[in-house]
């Protein structure tokens, strides 16, 4: 009576045993899912994933473009204004008065440097006719290039001989320190500049 009553409690035991393991089973695999927005974390394997290399040369071309553009905005900005200027021209009478004029306010007019003076006078003279009437080569030609010239352009005889006076008086004062046969500057000047006013040098 003793056996059996103790195998009957052994296999009551193991059987209670045995529903409430299966009972436990039933209860993890019935578990409710997780609620919304719940992440579960570190239940895969990392996973390689490749750099986005375009996307950042794309960016690095984006910023050396930006400082181009800001770097022409400043030279820009910087920049000195240009204004354009316009040739002043002017008549050749009064390129010639201008010159007469700088003469007169010059410190070798002050000083009555003859010398000087009659140097300047015969430029004016002979740029003042190549200007007008294309004839010598200006301030550079000698007066013996200077007077043939001007007899095989046709020159006026009272014109020709005024400017021969002239031009006599100078080279011997320039060449030879001569000024026994002085003419005052003033005189000098004023004979230029009424060669100058008058108009119609040629035949």
């Amino acid at each position: 009576m003793l056996a059996s009553e103790t195998s009957t409690i052994a296999s009551s035991t193991i059987a209670s045993a045995t529903i409430s393991s299966a009972s436990a089973t039933t209860n993890i695999a019935t578990a409710p899912a997780l609620p919304p927005g719940e992440e579960i974390y570190d239940i895969m394997g990392t996973v390689n994933m490749s750099y986005n290399w375009l996307q950042l040369v794309f960016e690095i071309l984006m910023v050396i473009v930006c400082i181009y553009l800001l770097w022409l905005f400043y030279s820009w900005i910087t920049a000195p204004v240009e204004r354009e200027r316009k040739p002043i021209i002017q008549s050749p009478e009064t390129q010639a008065f201008r010159a007469i004029k700088r003469l007169k306010l010059s410190s070798i007019w002050e000083q009555r440097d003859i010398k000087s003076i009659c140097e300047n006078v015969a430029a004016i003279l002979k740029n003042y006719t190549f200007d007008v009437y294309k004839l010598g080569i200006g301030a550079a030609s000698t007066t013996d290039e200077f007077i043939p010239a001007l007899i095989n352009g046709e020159i006026k005889n009272n014109i020709l001989s005024e400017i021969k006076e002239m031009l006599e008086f100078c080279d011997e004062v320039r060449y030879t320190g001569n000024t026994n046969n002085n003419i005052p500057q003033e005189v000098l000047v004023k004979k230029l500049e009424n060669l100058i006013n008058t108009r119609g040098w040629r035949r």
